[in-house]
């Protein structure tokens, strides 16, 4: 499994301790498996896009389950919050890796756009890229975050306000660690839309 989902794997049984015992002996095995994976991967075998779309599905379903029980606990609002921390994370990677690889330089999107890609090909997003002078946008076409929290029973509606609370956590971390660079995201209309990531130069 590559790094970055078997972190957030990690970031969400890290949640589901406070709330339910009983979750940490499916984390284990599930982390088990997606490291695995990752092992296959490191060796040179490679995963495929689609492999890393279903992983990174499966691991959505689990958690959509997840936040729906703890917001019929606590309600949508707190849920929220609590959903927004484990982007925080990602935030503080990005901006790290941001740092390490312009350092001093002026930052450029092209050099954005060689980040970026092999990290959320890992994923198994299915994007396309627009790239200007100041600003890389990622159209993501397919996304298997909705696609498991769809299949978890969450709507639309609900999947936006998620995808909207963990990526401006995100975003702020990365800008704090590296503030020549800011994040937005615009999330799909409808279902059958796109949503679109931006990273703008300043």
């Amino acid at each position: 499994m590559p790094p970055q989902l078997s972190f957030f794997l990690l970031q969400v049984c890290s949640l589901a301790r406070v709330f339910y015992g009983s979750s940490v002996t499916l984390c284990r095995s599930e982390s088990v498996k997606y490291s695995f994976m990752y092992k296959y991967q490191q060796k040179g075998e490679g995963v495929t896009i689609k492999a890393a779309f279903n992983a990174a599905t499966s691991v959505a379903t689990m958690y959509g389950g997840f936040f729906k029980a703890v917001a019929q606990e606590i309600g949508m609002e707190r849920a929220l919050a609590l959903h927004a921390k484990l982007g925080e994370p990602f935030g503080v990677q990005i901006g790290e890796a941001l740092k390490k690889k312009f350092g001093n330089k002026k930052p450029d999107t092209e050099g954005l756009k060689a980040m970026f890609q092999p990290m959320i090909a890992s994923f198994g997003f299915t994007t396309k890229y627009k790239v200007t002078p100041k600003t890389l946008s990622v159209v993501v076409t397919k996304c298997p975050l909705y696609e498991g929290f769809k299949a978890a029973g969450l709507d639309h509606k609900t999947i936006g306000k998620m995808c909207k609370a963990m990526s401006g956590s995100e975003y702020s971390q990365a800008k704090k660690h590296y503030p020549k660079i800011e994040g937005s995201v615009q999330f799909k209309d409808s279902p059958k839309g796109s949503c679109v990531e931006k990273w703008t130069i300043r």
